[in-house]
C-alpha cells in the first residue's frame, strides 16, 4: 500500500434489523438482525484498505466492549485508529428498520464525535493529514471541526472530500464558506439540504454547489444514476435495474471506489461505473461492507455492469 487516505467520521456500531414483510407502524414487526462495524467513514476505510489502499481513520471510541470489538476488527482488516480520540463512556450506536425489500424505513444513530473530534485534536495531526493523497470526512463532526479542516486544506492544497451522511447532518454545510473543497458527495435529498432549496431541479443544485466554490459535486440519484458536476462539464451515468437487498452504505461504498478510481487516475466516466459497480455488490448484500473485495474483483464487476 502506497497511497494514504484519512478518513474522518464517526465510528458506530451498526444493528440493522431486517422486517420480513411491509413495516406496520404502531406494532411488532417479525425481523431479523445484523451486526456489524460500521459508520460512514469506517465502510469506506474498509473497502479502501480491501483495495491495497492506506486508510488511516479518525474517529472516538468509548472504553466499553464494544469499540474493542471495533478497533480488533479494523486493525485485522490493517486500517490505522491510532490517531482516533478514546472517552470515558459508551461508543456510538445506527440502528435501522428495513423493509423487506431492502429499502430503509427509519433509522437512529447515537454519534459521539460531535462532542469530542474538536479542532484541537487535528492541530496535533497536522503531519497525517499533510501526507495524505486524500482526505475525506462526513458530517458527523462539528461545524468548527469542519471549517478548520476545509481551511487546512485550502492552505496546504489538500484534496478534501466531504460526504454530507443525512439530510439533517448535510444542514451545517449551508452557511460554510466552501471554496476550494475538492468534492461533495450528496444524494439528491442531501443535494437539497445543503442548497437551503425544495428545487426538483437536479442540475440546477449541482450548478449551485459548483457556484460556492466546490471543484466537483456528485449527486447520486438511486435508479436515476449520478451526475458529477464541475466548471467544466456534467458527467451523468445511468444504473442498471438490480435486487436490492440493503440500502445500508450503498452510498458509502460508492465513494470508496471512487477514490480508488481516481488514486489509479482512471477516466471520469470510468471512475463513477467503477463507484456504482461496488455501490451495485453493496445493495445485493446484508451489511454495508463486501468482505469479498479485491482489486481485480472491482474491474471485473465493472466490466460486468458496464460492459461495451
Amino acid at each position: 500500500m502506497n497511497h494514504k487516505v484519512v478518513c474522518i467520521g464517526a465510528a458506530l456500531v451498526d444493528e440493522l434489523y431486517f422486517c420480513k414483510e411491509p413495516v406496520i407502524v404502531g406494532t411488532s414487526n417479525p425481523a431479523s438482525v445484523n451486526k456489524f462495524v460500521g459508520g460512514v467513514m469506517s465502510n469506506i476505510s474498509q473497502h479502501l484498505s480491501l483495495l491495497d489502499i492506506e486508510a488511516h481513520y479518525i474517529t472516538v471510541f468509548g472504553n466499553d466492549s464494544e469499540a474493542g470489538w471495533m478497533i480488533q476488527h479494523l486493525n485485522k482488516k490493517h486500517i490505522s485508529t491510532k490517531d482516533s480520540k478514546f472517552i470515558e463512556g459508551s461508543s456510538g450506536k445506527y440502528t435501522s428498520i428495513q423493509n423487506n425489500d431492502g429499502s430503509l424505513f427509519t433509522a437512529v444513530c447515537v454519534d459521539i464525535c460531535e462532542q469530542h473530534l474538536t479542532p484541537e485534536h487535528f492541530e496535533s495531526k497536522e503531519e497525517l493529514l499533510l501526507s495524505a493523497e486524500l482526505i475525506l470526512t462526513d458530517t458527523n463532526i462539528p461545524i468548527e471541526t469542519i471549517i478548520w479542516l476545509i481551511d487546512f486544506c485550502r492552505k496546504n492544497h489538500k484534496k478534501l472530500i466531504i460526504e454530507p451522511v443525512s439530510v439533517v447532518k448535510a444542514r451545517k454545510l449551508i452557511h460554510l464558506n466552501l471554496n476550494g473543497v475538492f468534492m461533495i458527495t450528496p444524494n439528491e435529498d442531501e443535494a437539497r439540504s445543503i442548497c437551503n432549496s425544495n428545487s426538483d431541479d437536479i442540475d440546477s443544485l449541482g450548478d449551485h454547489l459548483i457556484a460556492k466554490g466546490v471543484e466537483n459535486v456528485w449527486i447520486r440519484c438511486g435508479s436515476k444514476g449520478s451526475s458529477l458536476y464541475s466548471n467544466e462539464q456534467r458527467t451523468l451515468v445511468s444504473v442498471p435495474r438490480i435486487n436490492v437487498v440493503d440500502s445500508t452504505g450503498a452510498g458509502d461504498s460508492a465513494l470508496a471506489a471512487w477514490v480508488f478510481a481516481f488514486i489509479h487516475k482512471y477516466p471520469l466516466q470510468k471512475s463513477i461505473e467503477t463507484a456504482h459497480s461496488l455501490a451495485f455488490e453493496v445493495l445485493q448484500q446484508r451489511g454495508a461492507v463486501c468482505e469479498n473485495l479485491n482489486t481485480d474483483m472491482i474491474i471485473e464487476r465493472t466490466n460486468f455492469y458496464y460492459h461495451d
